[in-house]
């Protein structure tokens, strides 16, 4: 039996997070260096730790050579980019909950 292709993205989420842990890690301690809240970034800042998430996740992808599986299970690049789109977004929003809870 062939897995779905849910249970094979998961891993690319649970990497995804990761990636953003570490992209948000560096993004906070400039900010932090600068003089900034990191807690508090506005939207922009947010959209472009997401996109340096999905360059990180594509660059670690081709990295690990798995394109030759993602396209043996049918799974497009556009889709592996929104996998890790959608980690780094979940993870900026409980971070601004997170935040807002903090005031």
């Amino acid at each position: 039996m062939i897995p779905g292709r849910h249970a094979v993205l998961a891993p690319f989420f649970q990497r995804g997070v990761l990636l953003w842990l570490g992209v948000r890690a560096l993004a906070s301690l400039i900010t932090m260096l600068a003089g900034g809240d990191p807690l508090r970034t506005p939207l922009g800042t947010a959209l472009l730790l997401a996109m340096l998430t999905v360059t990180a996740g594509i660059a670690d992808t081709s990295r690990r050579h798995e394109w030759a599986l993602l396209g043996n299970l049918m799974v497009r690049p556009l889709a592996l980019a929104g996998i890790f789109a959608a980690s780094a977004v979940a993870g900026e929003v409980v971070l601004h909950a997170l935040g807002t809870v903090l005031r």
